[in-house]
């Protein structure tokens, strides 16, 4: 009679510990994937974030030197305010139903409510009086609100460039149509670029046919 034989105690042992190095692998890899998948939904939800916030400050940028005849350089500029005197805001001034309105984006560095850390934010301003002359960096600025806020990050984010351009509010016209208007550049750095990689940032250009620069 023949004698069965079954496995042994180190065949065991070892099939064990070739299922425990799998087991490793595959929670290893499943962490992996997890991980790519909050940063890539967190780096788009920050990329959504900072396009809608310079796209609301384009539509508010837009009405710069509205309502004011022969608006100018003295209706546009980049000054420091009394919010931040080390900090340059985009001011403009513009006419609503006959009152001169004074308004202007301003990034700050405020603290999270969340998290207590610092982070910084785009803000809309306005000031408190607005006449049709005077130094728009002279006057009193109060914030209205909040339009995009950069979490985690101590450095500046937003830039505001003015410059002037033959060009066209949303791109209408042609060669015959166009003419000089003040043109504002808006850029902050994609999520990309915060982590360290070559991008280019995410930048909106504004033609303002309002204002005619000097």
């Amino acid at each position: 009679m023949r004698r069965q034989r079954g496995m042994t105690l180190i065949s065991m042992m070892v099939g064990l510990v070739i299922s425990m190095f799998s087991i490793v692998a595959m929670l290893s890899l499943y962490r992996s994937l997890v991980h790519s998948a909050v940063v890539a939904t967190r780096d788009a939800n920050l990329d959504g974030q900072i396009a809608a916030g310079l796209l609301s400050a384009q539509l508010e940028i837009q009405s710069a030197g509205f309502g004011i005849e022969s608006a100018g350089n003295a209706d546009l500029t980049l000054a420091t305010t009394n919010l931040d005197s080390s900090t340059h805001a985009l001011l403009w001034r513009l006419v609503d139903t006959s009152s001169y309105r004074c308004r202007g984006l301003l990034e700050r560095s405020v603290n999270d409510s969340a998290t207590g850390q610092s982070m910084r934010v785009l803000s809309l301003l306005q000031a408190d009086s607005c006449d049709a002359s005077g130094s728009l960096s002279g006057k009193s600025w109060a914030v209205v609100g909040d339009l995009a806020e950069f979490r985690g990050q101590n450095a500046a984010q937003v830039t505001f460039e003015i410059d002037s351009s033959d060009c066209w509010p949303f791109g209408v016209g042609d060669s015959t149509t166009t003419s000089s208007h003040a043109l504002v550049r808006l850029s902050a750095p994609s999520s990309s670029q915060l982590a360290g990689a070559a991008a280019d940032p995410i930048s909106y250009s504004i033609c303002l046919p309002n204002i005619k620069p000097v």
